[in-house]
C-alpha cells in the first residue's frame, strides 16, 4: 500500500539505565586493533631497491678539445682549475673547478711573484690533465 510506514532496518536504540561494572571508553581501541596495523619498526620491514648501474650509460673517453676552441676558452678552462698562493705565486691544481661566473685574473698570479716562464711551463705541463677533468665535468653534466 502506498504511504504505509515500514519499520526501520536497525533496531531502536534505547538508553540503558544499568551501569556496567567495567568501563570502556570510546577513545581506547581494543588491543587487537593494533595487531592489524603494519609495523613501523625499521628492522621488521625489509627494503628492496634495484641496484644502481656500475657502468655509465655512455662510456667516457677524454678527447682533445676541438681544433676551433678559442684561446680565451682554453685560458678560462685552465684558470677554472688553477689555484695559486697569493704570497708566493705558486700554482697548484684545484680538486674542483671554480664557478663559471668568476673573473679570470692571471695578473694576480704575476703580481704574487710567478714569472711568465713559470706560467707557460704550468700551462704546458697541466693542460691535458686539466682538460680531462673539465671533460669529465662536462660529461657528468650531460648525463
Amino acid at each position: 500500500m502506498i504511504g504505509e510506514m515500514t519499520p526501520p532496518s536497525t533496531p531502536l536504540l534505547t538508553p540503558s539505565l544499568s551501569i556496567a561494572t567495567t568501563s570502556t571508553t570510546p577513545c581506547a581501541p581494543d588491543s587487537s586493533f593494533f595487531s592489524l596495523l603494519p609495523s613501523t619498526k625499521s628492522q621488521d620491514v625489509p627494503v628492496y631497491i634495484d641496484a644502481l648501474p656500475r657502468i655509465p650509460p655512455v662510456p667516457f673517453t677524454p678527447h682533445p678539445p676541438t681544433a676551433n676552441m678559442s684561446l680565451s676558452a682554453k685560458l678560462l678552462c685552465l684558470f677554472r682549475w688553477t689555484l695559486f698562493d697569493p704570497d708566493t705565486g705558486t700554482l697548484s691544481l684545484a680538486t674542483t673547478p671554480r664557478e663559471k661566473n668568476f673573473q679570470m685574473q692571471w695578473m694576480g698570479v704575476k703580481y704574487a711573484g710567478a714569472t711568465d716562464n713559470e706560467l707557460v711551463r704550468w700551462v704546458r705541463s697541466m693542460w691535458w690533465c686539466i682538460w680531462v677533468r673539465q671533460a669529465a665535468v662536462n660529461y657528468v653534466g650531460m648525463c
